[in-house]
């Protein structure tokens, strides 16, 4: 990922946080989740005790919705992929300049020679 889109998923995460619906905000959430890479799952789910199978007992919850992770939770999962986007953008930068930097070194070593064999000379 770039710096331009890293800056961009976080400009549309502070958008769809702006919103007032939080259905519509979960839904846009969990979907900028998958597009950046996210995880959607809860880390730590509930107990198997308070999971059951699909059915009309309303006192249990829903496998589904136990393992799907909270807004806050994605918002958690996005903020944490876009950092690691940006380490690993800043160490591509860092290795292109530590390049750049022992070209500009050997360049100058060359220089500090001629200078010196001009001296002697």
């Amino acid at each position: 990922m770039t710096r331009k889109q890293i800056e961009l998923y976080r400009m549309k995460l502070v958008r769809i946080q702006m919103e007032n619906d939080t259905d519509r905000k979960w839904k846009e959430t969990r979907d900028l989740a998958l597009e950046i890479g996210a995880s959607i799952w809860r880390v730590h789910p509930f107990k198997d005790s308070d999971i059951k199978a699909l059915t009309h007992d309303e006192t249990k919850i829903k496998i589904r919705e136990a393992k799907e992770a909270t807004t806050a939770e994605i918002v958690y999962n996005i903020h944490y992929a876009l950092q690691t986007a940006a380490m690993v953008d800043m160490c591509r930068s860092a290795n292109r300049n530590s390049i750049i930097a022992i070209i500009a070194s050997s360049i100058s070593l060359l220089s500090m020679v001629a200078v010196w064999i001009a001296v002697i000379k």
